[in-house]
């Protein structure tokens, strides 16, 4: 995980990135340039490149970002068991509709980039650590692999079917899908 930095370099550093998540998401990862994130977040190229010398490097940070932020609400919740479990689901639904390009190319990015795929790892731990304690691991894995399974089927679902991504109706089919699991 990354260290937190406070400050102007803070401000900066989160400016590019909420920049490139607007632009990525309007224009497509292929069509948002430094240029464009730079005139976005209102700073020159040569300031983008101080922080993210590629794309790529961005989106590393992006998706450490997403993860840091799921892992501060899981710390902090009050929540246990099913109902932070589906709240974790819920926020990730949130981003998802939010940033739907952006999430899809994040999860690809996490499943190919090992040091993001160990910190997602976490994400697993967080949710197998709240489910029934009599299950085995392997019952825990298998319920895992479906509540991440019905994820990703309905983000390809809206997208395959033209859905708009509306957080309220897809958390809607999410529970319905996660009952099937619990």
């Amino acid at each position: 995980m990354s260290s937190r930095v406070w400050g102007k370099k803070a401000r900066n550093r989160q400016a590019i990135m909420d920049a490139a998540k607007s632009l990525f998401e309007k224009e497509g990862l292929q069509r948002a340039t430094f240029n464009d994130i730079a005139e976005e977040a209102g700073m020159s190229r040569t300031t983008i490149f101080n922080h993210f010398p590629t794309i790529n490097d961005l989106l590393l940070a992006l998706a450490d970002e997403e993860y840091q932020n799921l892992e501060d609400y899981y710390e902090t919740s009050r929540l246990e068991g099913r109902e932070l479990i589906m709240s974790l689901m819920n926020r990730m639904i949130d981003d998802a509709c939010k940033y739907p390009v952006l999430t899809t190319k994040l999860i690809t990015t996490i499943l190919v980039t090992e040091n993001e795929k160990e910190m997602y790892k976490g994400l697993l731990k967080m949710l197998e650590d709240n489910m029934d304690p009599e299950l085995s691991t392997e019952e825990k894995h298998n319920l895992c692999t479906m509540l991440i399974g019905d994820f990703l089927g309905l983000l390809m679902s809206y997208f395959l079917r033209d859905y708009d991504f509306d957080a309220n109706h897809m958390k809607r089919r999410f529970a319905i899908l996660a009952s099937k699991v619990f």
